[in-house]
């Protein structure tokens, strides 16, 4: 028997017990455990004698593999306590001996233990010094059991002292470990005051995780545990608590001092440093505490609720001098206040709502109630600094941050488990708000193109999980493309199914759990019990993975003029292979005959069975079918359309979805077949047929077509997309074909391009505070897609056109447009363009992401490019945007991150090991983007990916979530 058996069988259950030896072992475990969990140093557990005289080295392993032995055996007790204990002492274990780590712990839903106390009162001051920031935190405790000790979660902070009910404690009566202040000493009271000071050093901070320097600022972000870096606390989502937070700081280096709530006095002193005290009247959890302190131009407007007429104070903080570049944000946050009231019956509750732009931002916004904080690239712009979509990027975040002042603050979650219950319910309001101001055209086409290429292929990865989350390693895991994409989808599916009821039922789910910590059991409860709807079907969503799929075959019968057509339904658990049970599905269904005009109008079907038959009489033509209308599902379809049929829907259907998607699914026609003659014979010429050229002929030169119709029948299926239809993941080979394809059909149809070019001149003004800016949108996005045509197809034809409009351009528009064509060509006069565009803007750290981004995702780019581009001037090392502009851009780079050799699997894990040692968080939003193709790829590139893998999960001092990820991946190797 080896050591570590011996170790075993003396403090676990190895054999058959009886219950009294089973509780003492596992008792004198729990002591062990708890031992190691309040380590402050590299303290010697007794676990066995033999363990004792080894070197710290020697015992850092034998502990590290005494841990990972137990884990499996304790998460199967279902003892919560011992769970809780066990995962505290591995945590700390993890932090002591770092070199040394023991492996990745599951959380699971089902393990998450009550509350032993709640703290209703947070009292915080914020003395802010030139090196430090000291941090006194007054509590108001409640308990919730009897435990003999309260432990309060913080994380690199130095304690100098605790206080309860006034009288200080001493050093015996609590410990300090790297994670918890252990407060051993409890008065009896239900209720008492606990009082800690400690300090904490956000200049030195670069996780970008509670309280840290940004620029000449200090900034906040405690989602998901960062307010544990700030001050002790229970950082859980269901400890709610009323904030008075109180700001001490020199007034001249931070005349702004800003946090959650309202304003409830200012005072300046003598010597030059300001005091100012907010109040936040409602309860909220840590995770929404907020304070921001700097020197900021500040953009002000006022919002008049409808019913009580209160009008509520608007401020945009921004970086001094970019204060045009805010004043678009504030117009966003008026519309998404009119929105969400008008819409949803959802009213501000505050009389002030700040909004401040950071440059520095592991995410995209942060909700923090009254105090949205947002990456500066997510809320600057205006016609001289960013494209069209970012105006309607800019909108949507700040409607998504607005909107989750009821769905996320006012009622929260329970745990973390329930993510989605706040991030989709509010990204599903978001949605509707994008469609409403920027037409379904842009905005619901855009969201399928999302959904298609982010999360359907993480629900198809070693990543892929149910929406109702039972089980993770790190609550950061959970931020992804399943829990906002697909999510927001499956709201929107609840309320197609509901209509009206809808809303009545959410006003009833917002005004029954107002200030509470729910779970979607209590949502989906009363949106079924409001609205009379049988959800159980539904249901299945939360709980079963993958992505459905949906095929439809259609038996026409021309001699008693009947249509009959067969839907089925399937969804394979892509972890297990299994068939799971059928989905509740909004399918609808519509036919159309060859001449476009409706046979059958559009009929709503509530899809629950794996199978349905409808039957059509008096149909006098085989008919078209459309059905899925918006892409009412995020499901998959089958059904074999001809190319006329097609064309039939692109050219009558009033559905912006079937327009795109008819003229997708021709493209994917062609690229397929081209892809299977080129896969034969590489060096093979390819021509495309007559019928090519007049479908995109009759597009062009259509009068019914919007400009942004053109543009996106134009705009050819993405790599991914493609590699999915031929099961092929060769995304070289399908790069080749998509340029052999664009040049061919340029050519033949170069006279009809420069036709609609000149017939569709530029817009004259560039408003985007205009009615007339959607449609705007639509023709520039029109005319630099056949730009971007015209010079594929002949560059040294074309060049000098595409750099006339970059020179002559009056917005950012049109310019970056021209940037990013030029970027993939090889014609020497587009160094001109390119140099002019970096020198432009290379001293701003906001825009200079554009330039990046064109470069990382141009086919010309290249493992040295992007080192030249980490030392130019203006590129900043540790920006959260400037390291997503070249690393995550490039993985989604597809031709080129996946090179024969595997040198950009090298490159990336090289910088997600070197990123992981400074922010974690941001570095595991790479490993997603990295290797989400591993299962597919061909075998030779598999391997060479697959070395990477083990290289990122062995790497030294790599955070458990990036590791736990790495095997998910291996997984399925």
């Amino acid at each position: 028997m080896t050591f570590l058996s011996v170790v075993l069988t003396t403090i676990f259950f190895f054999a058959p017990l009886q219950d009294n030896d089973f509780n003492w072992q596992k008792s004198d475990l729990k002591e062990k455990l708890n031992h190691l969990s309040c380590c402050q140093t590299k303290e010697i557990v007794n676990w066995d004698s033999s363990l004792l005289g080894l070197t710290k080295e020697d015992y850092a392993i034998k502990q590290r593999d005494i841990l990972n032995s137990l884990q499996e055996q304790i998460l199967a007790s279902n003892d919560i306590e011992l769970i809780t204990l066990f995962k505290r002492a591995v945590r700390n274990h993890n932090t002591i001996y770092n070199e040394y780590v023991a492996k990745p712990i599951q959380s699971f839903n089902k393990h998450h233990p009550d509350l032993d106390f709640k703290i209703p009162e947070t009292n915080i001051i914020l003395d802010v010094l030139d090196n430090e920031v000291i941090v006194t935190s007054e509590l108001s405790i409640l308990r919730q059991s009897n435990s003999s000790s309260l432990i309060l979660d913080g994380y690199k902070q130095e304690v100098s002292e605790v206080c309860i009910n006034g009288s200080k404690l001493n050093e015996s009566e609590y410990k300090v470990t790297a994670h918890e202040l252990i407060i051993l000493s409890l008065p009896k009271d239900s209720q008492f005051t606990l009082k800690v000071m400690s300090k904490i050093d956000p200049y030195n901070n670069d996780s970008m995780e509670g309280l840290y320097k940004t620029g000449k600022w200090l900034s906040t972000q405690c989602e998901s545990e960062g307010a544990r870096r700030i001050f002790y606390t229970i950082d859980r989502p269901d400890n709610l608590s009323k904030y008075t937070v109180t700001i001490i700081a020199d007034n001249k280096r931070y005349p702004t001092r800003i946090s959650n709530g309202n304003l409830v006095f200012e005072d300046f002193h003598p010597d030059g440093r300001a005091i100012i005290k907010w109040h936040d009247p409602y309860p909220k959890p840590s995770y929404l505490f907020a304070t921001v302190l700097g020197d900021f131009d500040i953009i002000e407007g006022t919002y008049q609720t409808k019913e009580e007429e209160e009008e509520v104070k608007l401020q945009v903080f921004v970086e001094k001098g970019k204060k045009e570049q805010g004043k678009y944000s504030l117009w966003a946050l008026k519309q998404s206040m009119w929105f969400d009231q008008t819409f949803f019956d959802r009213k501000y509750d505050l009389e002030y709502l700040k909004m401040v732009s950071i440059p520095d931002f592991n995410m995209g916004a942060m909700e923090n109630k009254g105090l949205l904080i947002f990456n500066a690239m997510d809320l600057l712009i205006d016609k001289d600094s960013g494209p069209d979509n970012y105006f309607r990027l800019v909108a949507y975040i700040v409607m998504h941050e607005y909107a989750h002042n009821w769905s996320g603050n006012r009622v929260t979650v329970k745990n973390w488990f329930e993510l989605p219950l706040k991030e989709a319910f509010t990204d599903f309001r978001a949605m509707l708000f994008d469609e409403h101001f920027f037409s379904s055209e842009i905005a619901r086409v855009g969201q399928i193109q999302r959904l298609r290429e982010s999360q359907f292929p993480e629900d198809a990865s070693a990543l892929a999980h149910p929406i109702q989350i039972e089980s993770y390693v790190s609550s950061d895991d959970l931020y992804d493309q399943t829990t906002y994409v697909k999510g927001r989808e499956v709201f929107r599916m609840l309320h197609t199914i509901l209509g009206d009821k809808f809303r009545v039922a959410q006003n009833a789910y917002f005004s029954k759990y107002d200030g509470q910590a729910v779970s979607f059991k209590e949502l989906l409860t009363t949106l079924s019990d409001v609205s009379g709807v049988d959800l159980s079907v539904f249901e299945r969503w939360f709980h079963q993975i993958g992505t459905p799929t949906i095929t439809l075959t259609m038996n026409y019968n021309s001699n008693n003029n009947t249509a009959e057509i067969l839907v089925k339904q399937s969804c394979t658990n892509p972890k297990t292979n299994e068939e799971q049970k059928p989905f509740h599905i909004p399918l609808f269904l519509e036919l159309i005959g060859s001449d476009g005009k409706i046979i059958s109008p559009k009929m709503k079907v509530d899809f629950k069975d794996r199978e349905m038959v409808f039957r059509f009489d008096n149909v006098n033509e085989k008919p078209i079918p459309l059905f899925l209308h918006g892409l009412s599902a995020p499901v998959k379809w089958k059904y074999d359309f001809t190319n006329e049929e097609l064309e039939t829907i692109v050219l009558h259907t009033d559905d912006a979805f079937w327009r795109f998607e008819a003229g997708t699914i021709f493209a994917k026609k062609q690229l397929i077949k081209l892809a299977t003659i080129i896969m034969k014979n590489p060096e093979k010429e390819i021509f495309l047929s007559p019928n090519v050229h007049n479908f995109y002929r009759h597009v062009l030169n259509s009068d019914t077509l919007s400009p942004m119709a053109k543009a996106q029948i134009l705009d050819l299926p993405s790599l991914r997309t493609l590699a999915e239809e031929l099961k092929i993941y060769d995304y070289q080979l399908i790069a080749k074909v998509c340029d052999k394809f664009k040049k061919q059909l340029a050519k033949e149809l170069e006279n009809d391009l420069v036709d609609l070019l000149e017939k569709t001149p530029n817009p004259k003004t560039y408003n985007p505070f205009s009615k007339n800016f959607v449609h705007e949108m639509k023709v520039r996005k029109l005319r630099n897609t056949i730009l971007s045509y015209l010079v594929s197809f002949d560059e040294e034809k074309y060049v000098s056109l595409a750099i006339e409009q970059y020179l002559e351009s009056d917005n950012f528009n049109n310019k970056g447009a021209i940037v990013n064509i030029l970027a993939n060509i090889s014609d020497p006069q587009r160094e001109n363009v390119l140099h002019d565009f970096y020198e432009r803007w290379k001293n701003d750290k906001v825009v200079l992401n554009h330039w990046m981004i064109a470069m990382a995702s141009s086919k010309n780019c290249t493992i040295k490019m992007l080192d030249d581009i980490q030392n130019k001037d203006g590129f900043d090392p540790k920006n959260p945007n400037h390291l997503r502009s070249i690393f995550r851009v490039f993985a989604n780079n597809l031709a080129i991150y996946h090179d024969s050799k595997g040198k950009g699997y090298k490159y990336l894990t090289d910088n997600i090991i070197r990123i992981a040692n400074f922010n974690p968080v941001l570095a595991n939003q790479f490993v997603q983007a990295a290797f989400v193709d591993f299962k597919k790829l061909l075998d030779t590139q598999k391997s060479l990916m697959q070395k990477q893998l083990i290289r990122l999960r062995e790497a030294p001092g790599v955070a458990a979530s990036i590791r736990e990820r790495a095997n998910n991946f291996l997984g399925e190797s």
